[in-house]
C-alpha cells in the first residue's frame, strides 16, 4: 500500500484486468498527486511536496485510468477517481507506465 511507481510502458501491471478504466485530466490528477504526496511523503515537507506534485503531472493533459478497486463495495465516483485500490496510467509519453497503490 502507499506506493507510487513506474515500469517501462507496455508490460502486464499487477492491475490487469482492471475493473473499470476511465480518462482522468492534468487537473485532477494534481489533485491526487498532492492528496498522495501530502499522506505519504511527510518528510518532505508541504512546499517541496507540492512542487514536485506539480511537476508530475505536466507531461500530459490528459490520461488514461485503469483502476483496479480490489473489491471495494460502494465506490464513489462523486468527487472524480476514487482514491482507493490501484491506479495504472499506462503509457505516459509512450516510454512509462505510472502506477499509484492507495
Amino acid at each position: 500500500m502507499n506506493r507510487l511507481y513506474s515500469t517501462f510502458a507496455g508490460i502486464v501491471q499487477p492491475c490487469y484486468l482492471p475493473d473499470t478504466s476511465l480518462t482522468i485530466s492534468q487537473s485532477e490528477l494534481l489533485i491526487a498527486m498532492k492528496q498522495f504526496v501530502t499522506s505519504n511523503c511527510r518528510n518532505l515537507g508541504a512546499e517541496k511536496g507540492n512542487a514536485l506534485a506539480t511537476t508530475a503531472v505536466l507531461a500530459q493533459k490528459e490520461n488514461t485510468l485503469l483502476l483496479c478497486l480490489d473489491n471495494f463495495s460502494n465506490v464513489d465516483y462523486e468527487n472524480g477517481a476514487p482514491k482507493i485500490g490501484t491506479w495504472v496510467m499506462p503509457s505516459i509519453l509512450g516510454r512509462r507506465d505510472l502506477i499509484i497503490v492507495w
